[in-house]
């Protein structure tokens, strides 16, 4: 039966400033001071530094929505690639797992996400988050049509 196959990894997009003509991307992540370098703070969150993460979930990481991500994997993620204050944007954000990573670790952030319920699950799970109020760039949500809300 192939039609039941699933790939068994979820690649992750990683977007870095524009970098010189004539430099690397690896001069980019110095001179910014995020990105793959980051060893020691990677380290809280996983075993060995690797190409391939594997985190798993909390009794808290599964039911809020079907592709809900460990909050450990999120954290570990932004830690390795932010600083405290960078802004973390999740164009997809579900139920917010990504957002409550940032504000944990000091990042400010902003989520979108088209379905009402998960967006409202976001928000709620922020509010919980003590001491997050200045963090916070976006509670509002980008619903479609039927939804008609517009941030």
């Amino acid at each position: 039966m192939v039609g039941k196959l699933r790939p068994t990894y979820e690649p992750v997009l990683w977007f870095v400033k524009p970098y010189k003509i004539g430099s690397t991307i690896a001069d980019n992540m110095l001179n910014n001071e995020v990105g793959a370098y980051n060893e020691i703070g990677f380290m809280k969150y996983a075993n060995s530094p690797n190409n391939i993460i594997n985190i798993s979930s909390e009794c808290s990481d599964i039911g809020l929505h079907p592709t809900q991500k460990p909050l450990k994997l999120m954290q570990s993620m932004i830690e390795l690639t932010t600083r405290e204050d960078h802004i973390v944007l999740d164009p997809f954000c579900g139920s917010g797992t990504t957002l409550v990573a940032a504000a944990l670790l000091g990042r400010k952030y902003i989520g979108i996400d088209i379905d009402k319920t998960y967006c409202d699950r976001a928000i709620k799970r922020l509010e919980n988050l003590e001491g997050d109020n200045e963090k916070n760039l976006f509670t509002s949500c980008i619903y479609n049509s039927s939804n008609k809300r517009l941030i």
